[in-house]
């Protein structure tokens, strides 16, 4: 089952990015969710960015930092990074 939370990673990125279609951060945020909750790192990352930016969702610092927590957790390297840096 992580292939497809890896693919639906993948998804988020094209739709925050606009990589070949319209920027969309509401559908970013749906397809990072769904991986997140998955348990991908990457994801769980990306997710914490938009609850803390607050893109394609309410702005909401306590779910970002906690998103970043799980992720740094699964050892996902740029979350830990983030943390650091928005507890500076």
């Amino acid at each position: 089952m992580q292939g497809a939370a890896c693919g639906q990673c993948n998804l988020g990125i094209i739709y925050k990015d606009g990589i070949g279609v319209i920027k969309d951060y509401n559908k970013a945020f749906e397809w990072f969710e769904k991986a997140a909750n998955q348990n991908d790192g990457e994801a769980q990352h990306y997710l914490g960015l938009l609850y803390l930016l607050g893109y394609g969702t309410e702005k909401d610092v306590h779910k970002g930092k906690a998103w970043l927590e799980k992720s740094c957790k699964n050892e996902y390297q740029k979350a830990c990074d983030t943390l650091y840096k928005i507890q500076q």
